[in-house]
């Protein structure tokens, strides 16, 4: 029997972020997405369109890659550059809601693309159910 999906995934790709310029957009990125501090309360914001809790944010992750660059003295040095974020996100609502919830996401999450504090050049939203083994 195949289990409804229970998982939303975002996926948030930044601009052309440097910490030398604004180290502030992961921070920012975070706390928009799990619905923490001073950002943009992202889960609230689906929930109130939805009209009751349907998602808890489970997960954030930033996503790296790591970058050679040229030390003082010529030596190599390597430094973890974010590309951009994964949020998982618990789905409590009825199935027949998932499709609309998703789109409440990508409403909100096109809007919040164009603020500065977050720098945000693209997203996808992913739906997925856990498999449980055992």
């Amino acid at each position: 029997m195949m289990a409804n999906p229970d998982t939303i995934v975002v996926l948030v790709h930044f601009s052309k972020y440097s910490s030398r310029i604004k180290r502030d957009i992961p921070n920012n990125t975070r706390r928009c997405l799990m619905g923490v501090g001073h950002a943009t309360n992202f889960p609230a914001k689906i929930n109130e369109a939805m009209g009751k809790e349907v998602i808890i944010p489970r997960a954030f992750s930033l996503i790296k890659d790591p970058q050679k660059y040229q030390k003082a003295g010529g030596r190599e040095g390597v430094i973890n550059i974010a590309l951009g974020a994964i949020t998982l996100y618990h789905y409590i609502g009825p199935t027949n809601e998932l499709e609309r919830t998703c789109k409440e996401m990508a409403q909100v999450c096109e809007k919040l693309k164009g603020q500065d504090y977050l720098d945000w050049s693209d997203f996808e939203i992913l739906v997925a159910r856990r498999k449980i083994h055992g």
